[in-house]
């Protein structure tokens, strides 16, 4: 090699090393010093952060530094949106005059970004705008009012909840029309009307607030202000969206259905709503009326708002129950909140258990449940618990696994529900936990071992016909906004008390009440003396004695009257006679027609009192069995409370054969009931066997029914074939065909009876009467009299034994 070339080509290098060195330090040099490239965010904070300010307005200063305390560009903005390099630039201390969301960047001469900072000032001049701002429909920095920022505007789907725009929107028409603005909490104009300010009182103004449509389909109403809180805490699933799922895809698998928050009123009304997966062939309890309550601790805004809606803070108070239960939390207050608070936990805790083994074991992929949407994950490790990393959701459910997935959710979505309605949120636990197979470890009301007798009152009631919340006897009468006062006497609790007092009912009774604890209870502390009930019934004139639809009166002496005040019937035999022909002309020969009489429903104490209270109808001449008296070795059981409340231990209100089969033996149901101790029962329905006094009944109704039905074609001036259907009012038909048998379209009514004679409308009243369930107990005796004589009257005019069989 040419040693100059050599020389040369080293030149070269060197000079090249000098420029890439120099360049390096130039390099260095621009970075600021210490030769590294400025990469880090400058910090930025508000003063004063986050705070309820109760001045007219506040000022906010902010201050941004770089970590070369260098100056900083600071954007923001304050309608909640996120804030960017071209939103406004802060230049001064930003005087706020009302709530506001205030979020802020900055941004160094590097062109480096901070994080977003977001702080809230709430503004609230008096103490309920404080209490506001205190709660969580104030709480304007919350997820549940912050989740949508990015997207600038809450979408239709979400409106209706999340803010007072899509609350209003869909109030006065059940949908929401358009996305709102991003929201600052739940403000007063989402549930009050233009100053001065009222609540929504009217109702009526808003459809989709009275009643309040649920996830189900079903509707539910607590016919008032709180239905604005129950229109927005239904949740957003229901046992109808698991289903759908179910049967739009009838093999699975399925990813996770959530109810969503706070799905109080879901609790609340149980299967009035469905808000909980109810497994089939099941019964389960439905609202929860808080029965033993005075009437402004019965409702949403009776216990979050205190009542006179002095507590904008909407937190229940324990010390307004101290009256009552005694303990300093609400999960520690004694009788039922306590004890469904313990049992809803080790429920909770043995279903969540029962879940993870049966994925485990049958899906064969682990699961775990976390606090965090979508709630249940893939346990990798299988140590039962969310870990850090394991963010895989759980999409492997089987139709079994997501039944019970969905009702552990919906029990943690309700951290009141041991209040809201603990008896229902017990039944699906149970029920889940059974489904996937395991044993409950404490049986549910209304479900096998269920142990009613150490059960609490409150659970045995729920169970009741008193708290059948969507029986007829209850919801009849919604559409027309009230219970009126020629109902509200048996069908409401404030109806009752009033017509206790002195026999007449001032007024039409509010809807929403069953039949609860102080319509039998003079002291709603049924915890400082639980047999409180209306001892001194001298002071009630509507229950010492107690009046029946004949005039006549009876009473037992003691709180059965209670019962018997509206176990009764409407009707007697004296109003048979009493009533006036319809408007009916019969062709082709006229007589006075009739329309049924209806003695009404469960008229258990007219019929154990009998002729007394001329409780059917009694045919001139005859004579009829009064009072049963149960004599002989009954003991307790003689009244309305000894056999059905079993010395008032019993809130169920069901009789139980083991009270009776110590003297008749052999007995597993009530119908079987006949003579004691082994004695030949009667054959008094002449089918020549001695069977149990129901049976009789059965025997004799069938052959008075038989000649109803021929007196019908036969008897009156024209043959009119009527029918029966004891589920249809009013329960007698025309037999269109002449068949006998109830058809369909025939049980309708339009197709009602009304042919009835005199003569006609006397048996049918009877039959009708004998249909009472209990009368073979009750009043045997009077109840096969009267359908005897029934039969007798119609087949020839006279009294003359012409039936089959023998009148008691």
């Amino acid at each position: 090699m040419d040693p100059t070339q050599d020389i040369r080509t080293k030149s070269v290098i060197t000079k090249v090393t000098i420029v890439v060195i120099v360049l390096a330090l130039l390099a260095g040099c621009s970075s600021g010093g210490g030769g590294k490239k400025d990469r880090t965010a400058p910090q930025v904070s508000a003063s004063p952060p986050s705070m309820i300010f109760t001045d007219s307005t506040i000022d906010v200063t902010l201050t941004g530094m770089d970590d070369r305390q260098a100056p900083v560009t600071i954007h923001y903005t304050t309608d909640a949106t996120i804030p960017t390099t071209a939103s406004t630039v802060y230049t001064g201390p930003l005087t706020l005059g009302d709530t506001t969301v205030l979020k802020f960047l900055a941004v160094d001469r590097k062109g480096n970004e901070s994080d977003v900072v977001t702080e809230g000032y709430t503004r609230a001049l008096f103490p309920i705008e404080e209490d506001w701002a205190n709660s969580g429909h104030g709480a304007i920095l919350d997820g549940a009012f912050r989740h949508w920022d990015e997207d600038t505007e809450v979408p239709t789907s979400c409106a209706r909840c999340h803010t007072g725009q899509g609350f209003v929107d869909f109030a006065q028409d059940g949908t929401v029309d358009n996305a709102a603005p991003l929201p600052l909490g739940h403000y007063c104009d989402s549930c009050h009307e233009s100053a001065p300010l009222t609540f929504y009182d009217d109702l009526a103004s808003y459809p989709a607030l009275d009643p309040v449509e649920f996830p189900s389909g079903e509707h539910a109403s607590l016919w008032g202000q709180s239905n604005m809180c129950i229109a927005c805490h239904t949740g957003r699933s229901s046992k109808a969206s698991v289903d759908d799922a179910i049967a739009d895809d009838p093999m699975g698998p399925y990813r996770f259905i959530n109810i969503h928050y706070y799905a109080a009123a879901a609790s609340v009304f149980g299967t009035e709503v469905t808000g909980a997966y109810e497994y089939d062939g099941l019964e389960y309890v439905g609202r929860n009326t808080f029965p033993s309550h005075p009437c402004e601790q019965q409702t949403c805004v009776g216990c979050h708002m205190r009542g006179d809606r002095r507590d904008h803070t909407f937190v229940p108070q324990v010390s307004d129950c101290n009256t009552c239960h005694t303990g300093n939390t609400f999960e520690t207050l004694s009788g039922s909140p306590s004890n469904h608070y313990q049992i809803i936990t080790a429920m909770s805790a043995a279903l969540i258990d029962e879940i993870r083994v049966y994925a485990a074991n049958q899906i064969g992929v682990p699961i775990a449940y976390g606090d965090g949407y979508p709630y249940y994950f893939v346990d990798d490790n299988g140590n039962g618990v969310v870990d850090e990393g394991e963010n895989s959701r759980y999409s492997d459910f089987d139709a079994r696994l997501l039944k019970a997935a969905y009702n552990y959710q919906v029990v943690q979505k309700d951290p009141a529900g041991y209040i809201h309605n603990g008896t229902y949120l017990h039944q699906i636990l149970h029920d889940s936990t059974v489904d996937l197979g395991g044993l409950p470890l404490i049986p549910a009301p209304g479900r096998p071992g269920f142990n009613r007798d150490n059960a609490s009152k409150t659970d045995q009631w729920h169970l009741s016909g008193h708290a059948a919340s969507t029986a007829e006897a209850f919801r009849h009468w919604d559409e027309d906004g009230e219970i009126p006062a020629s109902c509200a006497r048996c069908h409401s609790t404030p109806g009752f008390i009033d017509y206790a007092a002195d026999t007449i009912l001032d007024d039409p009774a509010p809807l929403g009440s069953l039949v609860e604890c102080t319509a039998c209870h003079s002291d709603f502390n049924l915890y400082a003396n639980p047999e409180t009930r209306y001892a001194d019934l001298g002071e009630n004139a509507g229950l010492e004695p107690v009046l029946f639809p004949s005039g006549a009166t009876a009473t037992f002496g003691n709180a059965s009257n209670i019962c018997m005040t509206c176990h009764q019937g409407r009707e007697s035999g004296v109003s048979v006679d009493a009533n006036s022909p319809n408007t009916v002309v019969q062709s082709p020969t006229d007589y006075d027609s009739f329309d049924f009489v209806n003695r009404h429903y469960y008229a258990a104490g007219a019929i154990l009192f009998g002729s007394d209270v001329n409780a059917a109808y009694e045919y001139d001449g005859m004579t009829y069995a009064g009072q049963n008296l149960f004599a002989g070795v009954h003991g307790s059981l003689t009244d309305c409370i000894g056999c059905h409340m079993r010395g008032m231990q019993d809130h169920e209100f069901v009789p139980q054969t083991g009270d009776c089969s110590v003297c008749h033996q052999g007995i597993t149901d009530f119908e079987q009931l006949g003579l004691p101790f082994g004695m030949p029962n009667v054959d008094y329905d002449g089918d020549g066997t001695g069977e149990s006094f129901q049976a009789e009944i059965d025997g004799t109704a069938a052959f008075t029914y038989l000649a109803i039905q021929a007196y019908a074609r036969f008897g009156l001036p024209q043959s009119s074939p009527v029918v029966y259907s004891p589920t249809s009012y009013p329960y007698w038909f025309k037999d269109t065909n002449d068949n006998g048998q109830v058809d369909d379209g025939e049980a309708s009514f339009g197709n009602r009876y009304r042919d009835f004679d005199r003569r006609m409308l006397r048996a049918a009243f009877n039959f009708h009467a004998a249909q009472d369930p209990g009368g073979d107990i009750h009043n045997y005796r009077y109840v096969l009299q009267t359908l005897y004589d029934s039969s007798d009257i119609l087949d020839d005019g006279a009294f003359n034994g012409s039936p089959p069989g023998t009148r008691p």
